[in-house]
């Protein structure tokens, strides 16, 4: 752990909570910023560096028109590789909060807290993912498994497909020294999204993203991701007609999303 002080935002209106975590923190050596308001946030962000954000779930809707997951799911790509710590009711169902760990946050604390140990708590998260983010990672596979790159040996392979089953057989895509590079560079990106450049039902020599559906992900929060605004789900829905029902999604499903 670093000697100097962790920095971190506490996204919250609960004047209270702030009080009691602000002196509670300063023992463990960690420095609370408030932000009260969307540019609050977005200042600190620029002008410190944060290592960890804490959302209050009683207040995304009010600063920012969000529900708790649809924050996470916001929030949790932008942000990375800090660490996001959701505040919740205490009567949390278990299910939600499973959701919320699914949908990108690295842990879920019902209130009320006990601020010198969720100070010690984000410490220790932050130790765990600044460990994780030096390793160096050598195998790579894409969502699904059905892209398999092997570093060390310079070689991509993909998993032969039928009948919608991957078969165990795998066949080695023939890939430049730099065509492998950026292949593997995005591989590394959380969600597993390629850019794609070239002729594509979204418009002619326009620009999309191929998106890798995940376990329980709605294409409304798809597109809270690439356009940060959940009501142009229709427009993904668009450019995939093969989706007979976009309320029903299926992990491992390719998306194809506009970008122009």
């Amino acid at each position: 752990m670093p000697n100097e002080n962790l920095e971190i935002i506490l996204l919250t209106k609960d004047e209270a909570l702030l009080t009691a975590c602000r002196a509670r923190f300063a023992e463990s050596r960690v420095n609370i910023t408030p932000a009260r308001d969307s540019n609050g946030f977005k200042s600190t962000l620029r002008e410190k560096n944060i290592a960890a954000v804490i959302l209050d779930s009683a207040y995304t809707y009010g600063i920012w028109g969000l529900t708790p997951e649809e924050a996470v799911v916001k929030f949790s790509p932008l942000l990375a590789p800090r660490v996001l710590m959701v505040l919740t009711d205490q009567f949390i169902p278990p299910a939600q909060v499973v959701k919320l760990l699914k949908l990108g946050a690295h842990d879920v604390v019902p209130k009320p807290v006990k601020p010198r140990l969720l100070a010690e708590q984000l410490k220790a998260l932050v130790r765990i993912f600044s460990r994780k983010k030096k390793q160096d990672k050598k195998i790579l596979s894409a969502a699904a498994d059905a892209l398999i790159m092997d570093y060390p040996r310079r070689r991509c392979y993909i998993k032969e497909e039928a009948a919608g089953r991957l078969f165990s057989s795998k066949k080695e895509i023939k890939l430049t020294k730099i065509e492998f590079q950026v292949l593997y560079f995005l591989l590394q990106k959380k969600g597993g999204v390629i850019t794609l450049f070239g002729d594509g039902p979204c418009s002619k020599g326009g620009r999309y993203a191929v998106h890798i559906v995940r376990k329980g992900e709605t294409m409304a929060e798809i597109a809270i991701k690439y356009y940060k605004d959940m009501t142009k789900w229709e427009k993904i829905w668009g450019a995939n007609p093969q989706i007979p029902n976009p309320h029903r999604l299926e992990k491992g499903m390719k998306l194809l999303i506009p970008l122009d």
